[in-house]
């Protein structure tokens, strides 16, 4: 009985260090990729909402703030609509997804977009649409700028992408 009870003890001890080993490693990842994402994502979260929100801070639990442009004030996304929350946490998956997936692969986000009007939904299609064909079409680009603009004529909503970019233009795909 003192050998299962030293053998339980020693399972369990190296349980909780290796518990702590990988919790170690998780705060170490979010801190140094956290800013990043966060940095990425609000730089989208400008472009879904036509620079309405200027920063968003990405917390240790994955909750998220924002800053209206022009603001120093940062409101929790439990704080705001439902379309502002929707819009902040689909920037950061795509923030996520261009750092951790290929340009190419598909994304499935299930009523990602069934919160948003119809410019700020048009802009979120363009946002992953036009990269993904720029992309595809030359695959050795690097894309160095990408600005966005949301229109309304005659009651339809555009969204336009345009592309600074490097690239083997001369080589066929």
């Amino acid at each position: 009985l003192a050998e299962e009870n030293a053998r339980d003890t020693a399972a369990v001890a190296a349980i909780e260090l290796a518990q702590r080993a990988v919790e170690t490693a998780d705060n170490e990842l979010r801190a140094q990729f956290s800013p990043q994402l966060a940095r990425e994502a609000g730089t989208i979260l400008a472009e879904l909402t036509g620079g309405k929100y200027a920063a968003m801070l990405l917390e240790p639990d994955m909750s998220l703030s924002v800053r209206e442009a022009g603001g120093t004030v940062m409101h929790r996304a439990n704080a705001m609509s439902c379309g502002t929350s929707d819009q902040m946490y689909l920037a950061l998956r795509l923030a996520m997804s261009r750092r951790l997936l290929p340009p190419d692969a598909p994304l499935i986000l299930d009523d990602a977009l069934v919160n948003f009007d119809d410019a700020r939904a048009a802009a979120a299609l363009a946002l992953r649409d036009c990269r993904a064909q720029l992309l595809k079409e030359f695959p050795d680009a690097e894309i160095e700028a990408e600005q966005r603009e949301i229109s309304a004529q005659e009651g339809a909503e555009t969204a336009a992408v345009t592309y600074i970019f490097t690239a083997n233009i001369a080589a066929p795909p």
